[in-house]
């Protein structure tokens, strides 16, 4: 009986095992088991699939803009709009400009994969050097134009020179010391007039021409600085007149801020706004591609929906469109043509206060030429001072023709060698630095030429 429980109990434990062991192998088999996924069908669009879809898209758009519509600028909105902006340019404000949007002026595109080598190189190029024009050459520039053509600073200033220079003349003139000199020149003076009376006969006319000299060099002398200020004065408010009458555009300048700002606006066409369309819209006119998106970008906050957007009617913003060598070689040119640009209307600004200082240096050595002229053989220096420091004033004028020819050989330039590519935007620099170089070497035959003397030294 023993025997016959013992065989049941067995039996019951061997059951209970397999139970416990299918459970466990159930367990761990459904523990490595994949669980049934969705079947995805692969597409893939060739080369020639994806242009011929975007030449559809550009299609499409194009007969929008033809239509007088706006290419698609994206969902975010800008932080300035296209009449703000367009409002400030035609202001000429170059502070807000600088202050708010100069960071917008960049190059822009759509970024491609980590893959892309070529891609992503051309588009570290443009960005660092557009970057390095933005940052550094722009603003230097436009700071030291914003100063050299500040008249009315300037003007001030010189003629406060010119008075305290003015009292320094007269001091001296009245001096001991000076009087004793001259008192000595004239001596001399009348020892050669009786000279050359005894040998030609001429000692009256000889007399009067000393007593001349030191009659109107007194004067000079004392009133020289009131007059080289008024002359000053009047020159400055000319720069603006002749400015208004040479100017191309249909403004007026009713101040000498105003002169200023379109000055550094000259300069901000050529060095910022120039670029940015280049490099983005492959023209060199920003109302040109107005309709392309070009204030959207200004604006601000141009994200990349934004991009993306434009992108679809643009090559130069498209990671398709096979452009970014020539955003890359705009934005190399970039710092060289703003140097290049900027140098001429530098050294225009630094020959304005040259000027103005030579006429200082001459009223200033006044008393010592009329010193001089007292004595027959130098009869003509105090005359010859004079009527140069009025010249050097009156010069001023004639330093505005060398703005707008500054500015015409960059229309020449332009229309020899139209910029329609990588190509043609490298060779159009290249002309108009060398145009600059050859006429800056000739500058004193091209002087010479046209006013007949040698007025370039």
């Amino acid at each position: 009986f023993l025997l016959h429980q013992e065989r049941k109990m067995m039996k019951k434990s061997i059951i209970l095992l397999l139970v416990i062991g299918s459970m466990f192998s159930s367990l761990v088999v459904s523990s490595f088991m994949i669980a049934p996924q969705h079947v995805y069908a692969l597409t893939y669009d060739s080369k020639e699939i994806k242009e011929a879809k975007r030449e559809s898209d550009k299609e499409a758009l194009a007969k929008d803009k033809a239509d007088g519509k706006a290419v698609d600028e994206g969902t975010t909105q800008p932080k300035y709009s296209e009449k703000d902006i367009k409002t400030v340019l035609g202001a000429n404000d170059i502070d807000w400009i600088n202050k708010n949007i100069l960071k917008n002026f960049t190059v822009y595109y759509q970024s491609g994969s980590l893959t892309d080598l070529g891609l992503s190189s051309a588009h570290l190029v443009a960005s660092l050097f557009m970057s390095f024009n933005l940052y550094i050459i722009y603003p230097l520039f436009d700071t030291a134009l914003s100063k050299m053509f500040d008249l009315t600073n300037i003007t001030q200033g010189i003629n406060d020179i010119f008075s305290n220079v003015q009292q320094f003349t007269k001091q001296t003139w009245a001096g001991e010391v000076f009087k004793q000199l001259l008192y000595t020149a004239f001596g001399l003076g009348l020892v050669w007039v009786f000279i050359q009376s005894v040998k030609s006969g001429a000692g009256l006319k000889a007399i009067l021409s000393v007593l001349l000299v030191a009659i109107i060099g007194s004067a000079w002398i004392s009133a020289g600085g009131t007059v080289l200020t008024k002359v000053n004065n009047f020159t400055s408010q000319a720069q603006t007149a002749v400015f208004t009458e040479i100017d191309s555009s249909d403004q007026t300048y009713s101040s000498t801020d105003d002169f200023e700002n379109k000055i550094r606006k000259t300069f901000f066409e050529k060095a910022v706004i120039r670029p940015y369309t280049l490099a983005n819209f492959g023209t060199t006119n920003l109302d040109a591609s107005e309709k392309d998106g070009s204030y959207r970008l200004i604006g601000g906050k141009a994200e990349s929906d934004v991009i993306d957007a434009l992108a679809k009617s643009n090559d130069y913003l498209s990671k398709d469109g096979g452009e970014e060598w020539y955003q890359a070689s705009v934005g190399l040119m970039a710092p060289i043509m703003s140097l290049a640009y900027g140098i001429p209307l530098l050294m225009i600004g630094v020959f304005n206060l040259i000027l103005q200082l030579g006429a200082i240096l001459l009223y200033y050595l006044s008393p010592f030429t009329v010193l001089l002229s007292l004595l027959p053989r130098f009869s003509n220096s105090a005359l010859k001072t004079g009527l140069s420091a009025l010249g050097l004033l009156f010069a001023k004028i004639g330093l505005l023709f060398g703005i707008m020819f500054v500015s015409w050989v960059g229309t020449v330039t332009d229309t020899i060698v139209p910029v329609t590519g990588s190509a043609s935007a490298l060779l159009n620099s290249i002309v108009y630095i060398v145009l600059m170089v050859l006429l800056w070497k000739n500058k004193s035959f091209l002087v010479q030429t046209v006013t007949g003397s040698s007025m370039a030294n």
